[in-house]
């Protein structure tokens, strides 16, 4: 292989590297953005008491940025508050029944 050869093979493969990783960039941009969206809308649930809703939409978000562990373990926590917030509500609402 000549060097001009070599080159250019190495220039492809930049190429191709850079080009992927800014792929990679938009992808995680996006799903972040989809996060965030989510996140609102598992909001206007639990403001409106829809707590078992609200946990799911807050787990899809996790899974959604599941390449940056910081904002993954932030909606994993907002799920898990808004599952206790439903178990309590749904104990609450056990004792209100009983004779």
């Amino acid at each position: 292989m000549t060097t001009k050869a070599r080159s250019a093979k190495n220039s492809t493969g930049a190429l191709l590297r850079s080009t992927r990783d800014e792929t990679r960039m938009d992808v995680e941009r996006l799903a972040t953005a989809e996060a965030e969206l989510l996140a609102l809308a598992a909001a206007i649930d639990s403001l409106t008491l829809h707590y078992a809703e609200a946990a799911t939409k807050y787990a899809e978000c996790a899974a959604l940025v599941d390449f940056d562990p910081a904002l993954r373990g932030k909606y994993r926590r907002e799920a898990d508050a808004a599952m206790l917030a439903h178990t309590a509500v749904e104990n609450a609402a056990g004792e209100e029944r009983r004779p």
